[in-house]
């Protein structure tokens, strides 16, 4: 018996989702696969130092909150109270966002799971995440939007750290159209 226009009309339309569905399980498990692979590849230490790799959270102005985060390759991991200058390619040289270190969190695993190893058969755990935590502070090389942001949460009553150095240096000014 034939099926009417009606019933392969449906079946198509079932089939293309079906298709649909599974080409989105595809795509997400490709996205999942692709995301381990990132994550396996970000956490691990540079071959030359043996520093992780680590990302710097920036949190917003008088939370904890996390405001943006940045992955970087440090050559050493940073203390808290350190000064970090960010430069990015659309500011002029040196300036940019200028931040202090206020936590390092440490995300570690271990595959031994009994309290106490027996001797010989210690097992090692390795970093799993570093985060380096920092406030916004305005700084000596304070990117004239990044200074007058800080500033005017200041005049809101915000509190906002300032670098313990003295200022060397001209304020960014914009290019100048000739």
């Amino acid at each position: 018996m034939a099926a009417s226009r009606a019933e392969q009309g449906q079946a198509a339309r079932f089939n293309d989702v079906g298709r649909g569905l599974a080409s989105r399980r595809t795509s997400a498990r490709r996205a999942r696969a692709k995301a381990i692979r990132w994550r396996s590849r970000f956490n691990q230490p540079d071959r030359r130092t043996g520093v992780p790799k680590m990302t710097i959270v920036v949190r917003e102005l008088g939370k904890t909150k996390p405001d943006y985060s940045l992955a970087f390759d440090l050559p050493e991991i940073p203390r808290v109270g350190d000064y970090i200058s960010i430069h990015r390619p659309d500011k002029p040289e040196p300036f940019g966002e200028d931040l202090i270190v206020r936590h390092v969190w440490w995300r570690l695993e271990h595959p031994e799971t009994r309290g106490v190893a027996t001797s010989g058969s210690e097992r090692t755990g390795r970093i799993k995440e570093l985060f380096v935590e920092c406030d916004q502070a305005i700084g000596p090389y304070s990117s004239a939007d990044w200074r007058d942001s800080l500033d005017a949460a200041r005049k809101r009553g915000a509190a906002v750290d300032q670098f313990g150095v003295s200022r060397s240096g001209a304020r960014e000014s914009a290019p100048s159209k000739s």
